[in-house]
């Protein structure tokens, strides 16, 4: 069992890999590289554009493309990117589909700010706001995606429940998210 260490403002810290899986529920390779990316970019990977960027914007751009065809979005629907991050989705949506209507949503201004500017399209708009709780009304959506946000949900099964519940009826509710079959194997994205 492999050993993480990582050097704060004190003593160092010491946790296994298994130990530190069970504690965070998230692949072990994920929190090294969000604490990397809070020291570097001075504050929270989930709050900080330029962190969050480094560390799942780069993955988002590259999967984006093939959830979209998985998903399979049709001219003139309405849209749902749900953790939609820094717009990696909403942008890759707006490029290459004829959606009429996207909204991404996500609990960190930080985040949304930067999907601001970076995606102008007048038919993208960004709402803050929690998976867990969405606040749109019951079937608003064609379409509901959250690419390699699930989980990071806290309760990721309220959040599926919630995209179903505005997710109109006939509609697809999509989710993509790296697997981790063990954890002392990583399973590259790709």
């Amino acid at each position: 069992m492999g050993i993480i260490r990582r050097k704060e403002s004190g003593p160092t810290v010491e946790l296994s890999v298994f130990e530190f899986i069970m504690v965070s529920s998230l692949p072990y390779d994920v929190p090294l590289i969000a604490i990397e990316c809070t020291h570097k970019h001075g504050g929270p990977m989930f709050e900080v554009a330029e962190g969050y960027e480094e560390m799942m914007g780069r993955w988002s751009r590259q999967l984006a493309p093939l959830f979209l065809e998985f998903v399979g979005v049709q001219d003139g629907e309405k849209v749902l990117d749900v953790g939609c991050g820094t717009g990696s989705l909403a942008a890759t949506l707006a490029r290459v589909t004829c959606a009429s209507k996207i909204i991404g949503v996500d609990p960190s201004s930080g985040l949304l700010e930067y999907a601001r500017a970076h995606v102008k399209e007048p038919h993208v708009t960004f709402d803050v706001g929690d998976a867990q709780s969405l606040p749109y009304a019951d079937e608003s959506f064609d379409r509901t995606m959250a690419l390699l946000v699930v989980n990071f949900i806290p309760d990721a099964s309220t959040a599926a429940k919630e995209m179903r519940r505005v997710t109109k009826s006939g509609g697809i509710v999509g989710t993509a998210m790296r697997a981790v079959i063990s954890p002392m194997i990583r399973v590259p994205m790709i």
